[in-house]
């Protein structure tokens, strides 16, 4: 692992002060033109930029469930950035001006909510590896804060759904609990 990380501080170190551009993987070839996220390197390490190494990949590993707020001006998706890893973003309604929403260390694994006023969104996300320990998390939108709004949950993403009520004072969420003589609804 340290033979790794250092040759691949070395070859970022490499791209960024000596060819200072971007570099493709030497074993493909790509027709024009090819996004960003093909690059190896992006020659980023001085520009505080997200930097990959050796083993690099910068490539979305999935892309969604995705949720339209209610004015359809914003939309919410779910990006997966890596094994056990993804991150809500929200972009305008033409898919600019993307942001993140969530904290990437672990899994979402519901599809987000608008508040009704969009300014919250909210969303089921692993607490603990191999998405396990689900439980719910508000975003306040205008302030980017993260609130998690249960602990110990074991929200089940199989038969469940997570979303705002209609005046966006509560949060409602459904799971599977038994076949019959069960609730439909937990309220938070």
């Amino acid at each position: 692992l340290r033979w790794i990380i250092g040759l691949s501080l070395a070859f970022e170190l490499f791209v960024a002060a000596v060819l200072q551009r971007p570099v493709l993987p030497l074993w493909v070839s790509y027709d024009e033109p090819f996004p960003r996220a093909f690059y190896w390197s992006r020659a980023l390490l001085f520009e505080g930029g997200r930097i990959q190494g050796i083993p690099g990949n910068a490539n979305l590993l999935a892309l969604g469930p995705l949720a339209w707020s209610p004015t359809g001006a914003k939309l919410a998706m779910v990006a997966t950035v890596a094994f056990d890893q993804s991150e809500v973003v929200v972009t305008g309604g033409d898919g600019g001006a993307p942001s993140i929403a969530s904290p990437n260390t672990q899994i979402i694994l519901s599809t987000p909510d608008w508040s009704p006023d969009e300014t919250r969104l909210v969303y089921a996300m692993s607490t603990i590896s191999h998405a396990r320990g689900v439980d719910l998390f508000v975003t306040d939108l205008t302030t980017n804060q993260v609130q998690r709004l249960t602990t110990g949950l074991n929200y089940s993403q199989v038969g469940g759904a997570v979303r705002f009520s209609s005046d966006g004072r509560f949060v409602f969420y459904s799971r599977p609990v038994a076949e019959t003589g069960a609730p439909l609804f937990d309220k938070i």
